[in-house]
């Protein structure tokens, strides 16, 4: 599993505070990748003006097309090499962090209202926390098998304070 859940601290009993982050496996460090940007940025017009001065300068613009092709993707994905969501159950409540592309959001769930909700979307589970008409889908950066394993982890939380 490339994608896992990561607990902070494990729950020991019901009554042990729930802390826990699932974050996106970031193969390569944004800055990593802006260097590799740089060094593929040289080569490729390296090449193009070698080309140009034998002649064939047709080749410069495509190795420019590139070079934005590749900015464009890299910029994608490091943009998202931050993402994650955290739970933390603490004073009766259950706060859900989620980091989106740079943008941090907050959420509180009553853990004696939220309800855990599993339903399949095409071939994959979907998982969303629901209470008092609100949805928050969760356990988006997991693979099937960790999206099943954070359900039976929250499930297991969320029924220990709907039998108090």
């Amino acid at each position: 599993m490339r994608d896992e859940i990561r607990p902070d601290l494990q729950p020991s009993g019901p009554q042990a505070a729930l802390r826990l982050t699932i974050q996106r496996n970031c193969s390569i460090a944004p800055r990593t990748l802006w260097l590799l940007l740089g060094a593929t940025t040289t080569v490729s017009f390296g090449i193009g003006i070698g080309f140009a001065v034998f002649g064939a300068w047709v080749i410069l613009p495509f190795a420019g097309l590139e070079i934005v092709a590749l900015t464009a993707a890299f910029y994608c994905v490091s943009r998202h090499a931050g993402d994650y969501e955290k739970f933390v159950e603490e004073q009766g409540a259950l706060k859900v962090e989620i980091r989106d592309a740079g943008r941090t959001s907050a959420y509180e769930f009553n853990p004696y209202w939220a309800r855990l909700v599993l339903r399949k979307h095409g071939r994959e589970p979907r998982l969303a926390l629901r209470s008092h008409g609100r949805e928050l889908e969760i356990g988006r950066h997991l693979p099937e098998a960790g999206r099943l394993e954070l359900a039976a982890l929250l499930g297991q939380r969320l029924s220990s304070y709907q039998k108090r």
